[in-house]
């Protein structure tokens, strides 16, 4: 068995390293396992309320620029809804919104003629028909309110990341299929922009601002 994880290690590491710098021998891919620094977490959320199942799933992370000790998480219980936590890890409020998979949020965001933290995420409460909810994240109280639902198109909501060009706030939201859809993201309304097919399913997807 020994052995046999060194091989998965090894295999691993040169598919990482092949396209970064000249192949390592075998030995060497091994010694570099063999040497892995085990790191230990400093701490973590408390545990969502879907317990003894696969619930626990995406984070994001919204930085305080004025406080970054004050700063926030938003994570998914993808059978329940969203928990926003502090760094410390402990529970700051749960948004009962059924089904959703993956979380994403913007902040400073102009919305209605207001600057707000924006939280989006992946709807899979109808497995038919894709969507994108959307939250306003209050800093002060770590609650978030609904403020929309924007439809993403036909099949099983899955991915979710955030894009912000210089004129919109967009979603590209990827089906459970492999189709990706880019939603343009706003107040008055929004919608698909544009589609994508992947040959395969895609878990997630990142973009940068």
């Amino acid at each position: 068995m020994q052995m046999k994880m060194k091989d998965v290690l090894a295999g691993a590491a040169a598919l990482l390293l092949g396209g970064c710098a000249g192949p390592l021998s075998e030995a060497a891919l091994i010694a570099r396992a063999d040497s892995a620094v085990t790191v230990a977490a400093r701490g973590e959320t408390t545990p969502v309320g879907t317990a003894n199942d696969d619930a626990a799933d995406d984070p994001a992370i919204w930085r305080n620029p004025a406080d970054p000790a004050a700063s926030l998480i938003v994570g998914t219980d993808k059978k329940a809804g969203l928990y926003v936590y502090g760094l410390d890890g402990r529970t700051r409020s749960f948004l009962d919104v059924g089904r959703v998979n993956n979380v994403d949020l913007r902040g400073d965001v102009e919305w209605g003629g207001r600057r707000i933290v924006l939280v989006a995420a992946s709807n899979r409460n109808d497995l038919v028909n894709a969507a994108i909810d959307l939250f306003e994240l209050d800093p002060t109280s770590a609650t978030l309110r609904p403020i929309g639902k924007v439809a993403a198109g036909a099949g099983e909501a899955y991915g979710l990341c955030l894009y912000r060009s210089p004129d919109a706030l967009h979603a590209f939201m990827v089906i459970k299929d492999g189709t990706i859809r880019q939603v343009r993201l706003a107040a008055d309304g929004g919608g698909v922009v544009r589609t994508l097919k992947l040959a395969t399913q895609s878990e997630g997807c990142a973009v940068d601002e």
